[in-house]
């Protein structure tokens, strides 16, 4: 299955197209933290933070934002196409200080993303290691690191080779430790994060939750009962997460089995999924209230998550599920330039966000497919 991401990113496709709990003295003077709903906003349109756009900082700094999405941040800054080179760094840089000194920042992470859905090339995922560490070197010493962190490198990439997942995330494990040992920064500075993809892929699965601090894991359903009977409940979100915690992640129910990743799930909201819309992604859910909306989404997510542990319904006990969860980031939602239409017509009008105007329409349109 295509994530949205393809149909958004590939012009020619229809366009191609999240934590840890860190305790950083450098964190504890920072403006106070974010006392609502903990989902993890993720952003793919680089235009967000380029070129001094404040609509996802100030989406996060607003009371809606400050009521819901007190979870990481994750931004799109290169792919496949300029592995070699970001964009803008001065205003990467600039972006990341200026999230840092949101109210409610604490110390949620700020992800900065590759992405790559459609040419799968592997090679290119190692090799922006070394770009995103010559940023580094750059734009960022020992003493803007403590400004800014938590930052993180984060793989969004799907239909990869396993074995050179391996490496490009071997090969980031061992930047950080050179950012350590040659700049200066704190452990826990820089962090490393990558998807969990909807395909089967069992071993790049273990090689995620081996190597990495993050895994974000693309659970892309959006109901636990269809009032519709159109979608049968052997394919809702929660019999679709045992099917990522056992065919995808082989051990993850298992007593003894203590990744270095902890997970965070991530959810679709994109109006554009083509084939499979209507149960793939929460855009197709646009009703008031509870019936659609960031509010059902929640809602989903959060029932998801106590059937999990259920002790009559559920597949894991709470302390497995500690142990394999992210509990300050637990759900994230792809992707911010449709997920932003999730909070009330009022809202997004009064944030001038003109796209949103189509969303009920186009909704509609997801539900069909």
């Amino acid at each position: 299955m295509l994530s949205s991401r393809f149909f958004e990113a590939n012009p020619r496709a229809s366009l191609l197209r999240p934590l840890l709990p860190l305790k950083l003295v450098e964190a504890q003077s920072r403006k106070g933290t974010c006392s609502g709903k903990n989902l993890g906003t993720y952003s793919w349109d680089q235009s967000f933070w380029r070129a001094g756009n404040r609509d996802l900082l100030n989406f996060l700094e607003s009371d809606t934002g400050l009521a819901w999405n007190c979870g990481d941040v994750y931004i799109n800054i290169a792919d496949y196409s300029n592995w070699r080179s970001i964009a803008e760094p001065e205003n990467l840089l600039a972006f990341a200080r200026a999230f840092r000194q949101l109210s409610g920042a604490g110390s949620r992470v700020l992800w900065m993303t590759y992405g790559d859905v459609v040419e799968r090339n592997g090679v290119k995922m190692k090799e922006f290691v070394a770009t995103f560490e010559q940023w580094l070197h750059d734009y960022v010493d020992s003493d803007t690191i403590r400004q800014i962190m938590p930052i993180g490198l984060s793989y969004d990439v799907e239909h990869v080779d396993p074995k050179l997942v391996r490496d490009a995330l071997i090969e980031a494990k061992n930047m950080k430790a050179r950012l350590t040992s040659q700049l200066g920064y704190p452990s826990g500075s820089v962090l490393l994060q990558a998807t969990i993809q909807g395909a089967e892929d069992e071993e790049g699965t273990r090689y995620v939750m081996e190597h990495t601090d993050s895994a974000l894991m693309m659970l892309y359903r959006n109901y636990i009962n269809d009032p519709t009977g159109k979608y049968q409940e052997d394919s809702n979100i929660v019999n679709r997460m045992y099917w990522m915690l056992t065919a995808q992640c082989a051990d993850c129910l298992k007593d003894d089995y203590f990744p270095h990743a902890k997970i965070t799930v991530m959810v679709e909201a994109s109006c554009k999924m083509g084939r499979g819309c209507g149960k793939l992604s929460f855009c197709a859910h646009d009703g008031p209230g509870a019936q659609g909306g960031v509010e059902y989404m929640w809602n989903i997510l959060t029932e998801m998550d106590r059937i999990m542990q259920d002790p009559v319904e559920g597949y894991m006990t709470p302390a497995r599920h500690a142990a394999l969860f992210n509990p300050d980031t637990p759900f994230a939602v792809h992707d911010f330039k449709w997920s932003r239409c999730f909070y009330g017509e009022s809202f997004y009008t009064s944030m001038g966000y003109d796209d949103c105007d189509s969303y009920n329409t186009m909704a509609g349109i997801c539900r069909t497919k």
